[in-house]
């Protein structure tokens, strides 16, 4: 057996084995297809009662930021991004409040509603 003939031989076997891993990969990789429900947020969906204040002889609401809600933009072509946004202390409060105004904030739709 030639040289080149050997040479040959070895190039084949080490194809077979990267197709081998290859398939073994595909096999053991995983897809999941998972549909969401989303609304258009309003700013309430963001808040949360924190306590009672009483000024004068009322008691008055006084509401928090509830932070660790997730959400959605609609782009500037009217289209879902696929990155979500999580609401937290370093988020641009007068960015997110000019998309919530232009309705551009998605949540999900609580199924418990």
């Amino acid at each position: 057996m030639s040289k080149k003939e050997k040479l040959k031989k070895t190039k084949s076997k080490k194809k077979k084995k990267q197709k081998k891993e290859k398939s073994s990969i595909e096999k053991d990789s995983l897809v999941i297809n998972h549909k969401i429900e989303l609304k258009l947020a309003k700013k309430m969906d963001f808040l949360r009662l924190d306590k009672y204040v009483k000024k004068g002889n009322k008691n008055v609401k006084s509401w928090k930021m509830e932070f660790g809600i997730p959400y959605w933009l609609y782009n500037s072509k009217g289209k879902i991004e696929n990155k979500n946004y999580i609401l937290s202390d370093s988020t641009d409060l007068t960015d997110f409040s000019d998309y919530l105004n232009r309705n551009q904030v998605l949540i999900l739709i609580n199924p418990f509603d």
